[in-house]
């Protein structure tokens, strides 16, 4: 008879001495293939014109099996099957194109009555002025606020864009119009965020494109645009270019002078077929589009989602596309990016991610892989040493995945925290911080110096649980998350194998958008503090009361510094307004409110 890959390695077991774990027996492996996975929901803070749900349906079930983590603790290896990454392909006419995307809608209008929504709810060293703590150094981020050692450039909950010189008003970019409106449906241009680089400002938005949404105002054509705006004279600044690409605005990150655009094109399901000139995905400069080649729509090993993503490259500076923009079948979520790769996770129960490799002058798509399980966000993927690794939770529990160069699976560790799921993640070095929650709060420390062989070698539970986690030090992390508010927890991580809580300060009945974003986390390395806004509600959802918490971290203490309450009552509004983001320049601390409104505290 001929000997079965179990066979082999129930062999390699009794060489050993070692009984094989039934659990890794043909029958039982078998048992563990689900036929039928449920789709999740992730959550999305995004503005109105983004709120169109983005689901991918299921992409495919990884057709491996790696050890499950049993309780309390086990170190987890690759059985022996591995994925190969799939193949990248292009279309060659949009006629492909619009076939595939009605096959994509045929099954989705088969599967809506079956499917099940569930919902789950590196800073730069600044110097002497505040920077966006982003995840990988050198790799910014857009966000709401900017500021470049002099101006503070700040986007208001209504679109628009205040720049300060400390507490003084500069100007503001009022070009964005929301009042326009049909039938009460306000469809005009959402700014979305910005960067500033050099004498350049650059404003990221959401809108339909004019021809579309004169024709067709509940159009779901949307277009993501990326002005140019010039500031050598900072009181007038003018707008100089416009790039445009189909889809809804997701991500952005700018790499020296490159800015990386990613957006979301969605098919409207009618229940009906769509017409080619549906399927064409457009790009061009200053409102005239042009549709790309389909030779730029790429695909991978199967096409189950009729949206797909859009990518862009676009030199500041020069103000020109570096690259072709491409586009890929399949709705684009959290985004990690370094210099040499990006990694796009598509939304869906089981996360397909693509890699693109970047380069001067063209976007590679050069490999896809499904994983069990939906990535919960940005710092839950990682690449270092030519090693791609993420994190996951599935309906079996959480999963940590090591792929090589080529995504080709070498290691992992699956099944831990069972009944759980991951709020946030860090990497820091050779290992993986995972915080995980139910009803309490395990932090696990997985050592990925192997990668073939990833070893989980401690965890901790405390109540609450941290939704960021921040590196001090190669010794101590920095949880800020949620327990009956907003709290902050000091983690001794010296020893992997004897976690530790060392400080905690918890702000009761509070929020933060720290707790949910990361760029509103301020980090004064040189002065040696954190600062994040907080602020209280009453019993109607109305803030009562906006703060800044200022605090460092020293000898295994959180040292609270200061807790500056801001009087930020609106004549206008009749309420208060919530402190969005905070930043600093020198001695000074700024916080910023929902208004724009400006406040300033001597350090």
């Amino acid at each position: 008879m001929k000997k079965t890959d179990f066979d082999f390695i129930k062999e390699k077991f009794d060489n050993d001495g070692v009984k094989a774990p039934d659990s890794i027996s043909e029958e039982a492996i078998a048992e563990k293939l689900p036929a039928k996975v449920k789709l999740y929901q992730k959550p999305a803070f995004k503005k109105a014109v983004s709120l169109v749900a983005c689901f991918a349906l299921l992409i495919g079930i990884m057709s491996f099996a790696l050890p499950k983590a049993e309780k309390p603790l086990v170190s987890n290896g690759v059985d022996g099957s591995q994925i190969n990454s799939a193949e990248i392909k292009a279309f060659d006419s949009y006629e492909k194109v619009k076939t595939e995307i009605n096959k994509c809608i045929k099954a989705e209008n088969e599967r809506k009555a079956e499917a099940s929504d569930i919902g789950y709810v590196g800073y730069s060293d600044a110097g002497s002025f505040g920077k966006t703590y982003v995840q990988v150094e050198g790799v910014d981020e857009a966000d709401i606020l900017k500021n470049d050692g002099k101006y503070i450039y700040y986007l208001n909950e209504h679109n628009i864009i205040f720049i300060y010189e400390g507490e003084k008003l500069v100007t503001q970019i009022t070009d964005f119009d929301t009042s326009q409106s049909f039938n009460g449906y306000e469809y005009g241009e959402s700014v979305e965020d910005i960067f500033v680089l050099d004498n350049k400002l650059v404003i990221n938005t959401t809108s339909h494109h004019e021809k579309v949404k004169d024709a067709y105002p509940f159009s779901t054509d949307f277009f993501t645009n990326s002005y140019i705006y010039d500031l050598t004279d900072i009181t007038n600044p003018m707008c100089l270019k416009k790039f445009t690409n189909s889809g809804d605005y997701t991500s952005s990150r700018l790499i020296g002078d490159i800015l990386y655009v990613v957006s979301n094109k969605y098919v409207l399901n009618r229940g009906e077929y769509v017409k080619e000139a549906d399927c064409y995905i457009y790009g061009g400069e200053d409102d005239e589009l042009t549709a790309l080649p389909a030779s730029s729509v790429m695909y991978g090993e199967n096409i189950m989602d009729s949206d797909c993503m859009v990518l862009s490259a676009i030199n500041i500076n020069k103000m020109e596309r570096t690259a072709e923009s491409k586009a890929f079948f399949g709705c684009g979520s959290d985004i990690y990016c370094n210099y040499n790769n990006m990694y796009i996770a598509l939304s869906g129960a089981d996360s397909q991610i693509v890699k693109i490799e970047l380069t001067e002058s063209e976007i590679l798509f050069t490999g896809s892989v499904t994983v069990n399980g939906y990535v919960h966000n940005q710092f839950s993927m990682n690449e270092s040493g030519g090693y791609f690794r993420v994190a996951t939770t599935d309906k079996k529990g959480n999963n940590l995945f090591v792929f090589d160069s080529q995504l080709n699976l070498v290691g992992g560790v699956t099944g831990f925290a069972e009944g759980e799921e991951i709020k946030s993640v860090n990497y820091i070095g050779d290992m993986a911080y995972v915080i995980t929650y139910e009803k309490i709060d395990p932090l696990f420390a997985i050592d990925v110096s192997d990668p073939t062989n990833p070893v989980i070698k401690g965890s901790l539970e405390i109540t609450g649980f941290s939704s960021q986690l921040v590196p001090i030090d190669e010794n101590t992390l920095l949880g800020i998350g949620y327990e009956d508010g907003v709290k902050l927890v000091l983690f001794d991580i010296s020893n992997p194998l004897k976690l530790k809580v060392l400080d905690s300060y918890v702000i009761a009945d509070a929020y933060s958008n720290a707790q949910y974003e990361h760029k509103a986390i301020t980090i004064n390395s040189e002065k040696n503090y954190f600062a994040i806004d907080y602020h209280t509600n009453d019993e109607y959802g109305y803030v009562t009361e906006s703060s800044v918490l200022v605090f460092n971290t020293e000898n295994g203490k959180l040292n609270i510094l200061q807790d500056y309450k801001v009087d930020s009552w609106n004549e206008y509004k009749y309420e208060y307004c919530a402190i969005e983001r905070t930043t600093y320049i020198d001695n000074t601390l700024y916080a910023l409110d929902t208004e724009g409104s400006i406040y300033s505290f001597d350090m």
